[in-house]
């Protein structure tokens, strides 16, 4: 999840709820520690795609990190080159895809609770052509009840590149049909019975059922002195 992998960067605190309905939060320096869910005051990118909506809200869940490389976080003044994110910018980018035209992985894990995730990987390289792709389904019964989790991610990157620069696009979607909610506890419910539900939230059925898609162009063009003078 994106909490490990920001968990070591001073100054970033990372809160995972652990609840299938909610976000990771995610706050740099103070900022972002006073919302309630999701990501606020923070701006997030996908290989130069924000992810970020105009209200400043980023939502995450739809973030898989199957095909990413490496996360880079901008802290302090630096990051208003990026627009209105005054608290700092994450910056993820995919891996390279595979140097050979086809390089296909399917993986497969098994846990508690009825943990249950199921990932499919593609990339591949044709002379200036590039593609990688993946699709994950994960499922889970939660440690408490009331909270089931079914969602399904998947991400997919095409490019042409050439001397002068690049053109890529880039697809990002979600489907979570289930997501329940089992609340918050008090003390004596807490230590009566751990695994259980907040009876409010059962009886209201609290949940979340989204699905989400997102495409983007990028273009790059490499400027050399020839393109100055001109």
């Amino acid at each position: 999840g994106l909490d490990e992998t920001l968990a070591l960067i001073p100054g970033l605190a990372v809160s995972n709820r652990n609840n299938p309905s909610q976000d990771a939060r995610i706050s740099i320096r103070g900022f972002g520690a006073r919302s309630a869910f999701g990501v606020r005051g923070i701006r997030v990118l996908r290989d130069g795609i924000p992810l970020t909506l105009p209200d400043g809200q980023t939502p995450v869940d739809y973030l898989d990190l199957e095909s990413v490389g490496r996360v880079e976080v901008l802290r302090g003044s630096a990051s208003s080159l990026y627009g209105n994110a005054s608290g700092g910018v994450v910056d993820i980018r995919s891996s390279d895809p595979a140097s050979a035209p086809l390089l296909a992985e399917a993986r497969s894990w098994a846990g508690s609770f009825g943990n249950r995730r199921l990932v499919g990987k593609a990339s591949g390289s044709a002379s200036r052509f590039r593609y990688q792709g993946n699709v994950a389904h994960t499922r889970n019964s939660g440690f408490r009840d009331y909270s089931r989790q079914r969602i399904t991610n998947g991400f997919a990157r095409t490019s042409i590149e050439g001397e002068a620069g690049a053109i890529a696009l880039q697809f990002l979607g979600m489907s979570t049909p289930l997501a329940e909610n089992p609340g918050a506890l008090t003390a004596a419910q807490m230590e009566a019975d751990p695994r259980m539900a907040d009876p409010l939230s059962v009886r209201k059925r609290a949940r979340k059922v989204v699905t989400q898609a997102q495409v983007g162009v990028t273009a790059r063009r490499i400027i050399d002195r020839s393109d100055i003078e001109a």
